[in-house]
């Protein structure tokens, strides 16, 4: 049966499983990916590939090069 479906039923019967608790212990603790809750912010939506750490730091260098590189057509 269904907690909502159940007569009498409180907040207080099912805080357990909202409060976090599980999500902190088995995600951020343990790193399980398929229990408890986890967060993630509007950002997601720009994450199109995972890369390594070299990989990353390669993509911030070029991008940075790549913005330093128009500064001097900005500045007059």
């Amino acid at each position: 049966m269904l907690i909502p479906e159940r007569e009498g039923t409180t907040f207080a019967d099912i805080a357990a499983l909202a409060c976090g608790m599980r999500g902190r212990k088995n995600v951020l603790g343990e790193g399980s990916m398929e229990d408890g809750m986890w967060w993630a912010g509007q950002t997601q939506g720009l994450i199109h590939d995972i890369g390594t750490v070299q990989d990353v730091v390669d993509q911030i260098i070029a991008d940075a090069e790549e913005i330093i590189g128009r500064l001097p057509s900005l500045v007059n």
